[in-house]
């Protein structure tokens, strides 16, 4: 119960927390509780959170690598036709094409020729994650252009 209502507040005040001394003691906990499926959400909740802190600090290369292992935890977890799975394909992607670098756009773009379709047909064509994936498509399209 403790551990519940632990990771509860960590998750609400994850966006005010930006001690690293915290997020290594959260992670610690949330090892020590073991791996069940509704602690390994919670964690890439954290995670998702805590990917979030380190890019509004401008820690972009950590930003990305813990978008990447928020992405494949949601595919291992969730599968790829989940609106969870969605979101952290929308948070990687975006990462992916913000650094701007071809390499990355090129990444990015393969990945959202698997993911836009997927999320046109399980959220449909209006939904906000649908349109967010296909903006974030065309800004890969543009940006590989300009970069090549």
């Amino acid at each position: 119960m403790i551990w519940d209502a632990l990771l509860q507040v960590a998750a609400s005040w994850s966006r005010f927390c930006r001690r690293p001394a915290y997020w290594r003691f959260l992670t610690c906990v949330m090892q020590l509780r073991g791996r069940s499926r509704r602690w390994r959400c919670t964690k890439l909740v954290v995670q998702g959170n805590l990917a979030n802190t380190y890019g509004e600090l401008g820690r972009d290369k950590k930003t990305l690598s813990m978008r990447q292992e928020l992405y494949s935890g949601r595919l291992k977890l969730d599968g790829e036709e989940q609106p969870e799975t969605f979101g952290a394909a929308l948070n990687y992607t975006s990462s992916l094409v913000e650094t701007r670098q071809l390499h990355n756009v090129e990444e990015a773009k393969t990945l959202l020729c698997k993911t836009v379709p997927a999320a046109q047909r399980v959220l449909g064509e209006d939904h906000y994650s649908t349109l967010a994936l296909k903006k974030i498509y065309a800004a890969a399209l543009g940006f590989a252009v300009l970069l090549s």
